[in-house]
């Protein structure tokens, strides 16, 4: 079994379209979030393991407990570097759980970014700092009054995808997809394959070969393949 960082690695040179189509292999279909969980900016990767925050509504707008901002805080030093911190709010509509000192934390510590069906605001200084922010949209408003602190480090569902504490995570312009940990490495492998595959096309494509007859002669080395490759 490789290690955490061997796996990283590996991780970093993929991208999410061959990751959903060794997860599709596997049987695991829904691994990819909701299409509008998006990157800040369209370069930006992430690559990394999931530590994890629930957030919830505040029991009415303008309440919030006196200890908030505390609560959310320990949760933020319980990120390490390498690691994505996901926070799930199940979409909730005011108030933006993420800003530029949250950002200014993370990056300190060297983690890996930020992913969250919820809302980011400071949105042009956390792009100036370079730190990966995928998120459902942004909003002016603070998240005090609005949102509150859940829990941490457990099983959340984040852009109607599981995700637990340790689990990998890819985002990049495509989306992002959560790769159980258990399956990691198989999944790994059945992606650099199809990035292999997809180079071997690329070049019969480019050499003038029709579309069948690669799909014919992909056929015809890989008798037991009944999937054809894909995009």
């Amino acid at each position: 079994m490789p290690g955490v960082d061997e796996i990283l690695q590996r991780l970093q040179g993929l991208y999410s379209a061959a990751i959903c189509d060794a997860l599709d292999e596997l049987g695991l279909w829904t691994r990819a979030m909701d299409r509008g969980i998006s990157p800040l900016v369209p370069t930006a990767r992430i690559v990394g393991r999931a530590r994890t925050i629930l957030a919830c509504p505040a029991p009415e707008l303008g309440r919030y407990r006196p200890d908030t901002y505390r609560r959310w805080a320990l949760a933020y030093d319980r990120v390490s570097q390498g690691e994505v911190l996901v926070i799930a709010t199940g979409a909730i509509a005011r108030g933006a759980v993420w800003g530029e000192l949250r950002t200014a934390r993370l990056r300190t510590v060297g983690a890996a970014g930020l992913v969250t069906d919820g809302l980011v605001r400071d949105c042009s200084r956390i792009i100036q700092a370079g730190f990966p922010v995928f998120c459902a949209g942004r909003s002016p408003e603070d998240c005090r009054g609005r949102i509150e602190f859940g829990e941490a480090d457990i099983t959340v569902t984040c852009g109607g995808v599981q995700v637990r504490p340790g689990d990998y995570l890819l985002g990049d312009l495509d989306g992002v997809v959560v790769v159980p940990q258990e399956v990691v490495v198989d999944v790994i492998q059945r992606a650099e394959d199809k990035d292999r595959i997809h180079a071997w096309i690329h070049e019969r494509l480019r050499s003038g070969v029709t579309a069948q007859e690669v799909v014919q002669s992909y056929l015809n080395q890989n008798p037991r393949n009944n999937v054809t490759p894909t995009s």
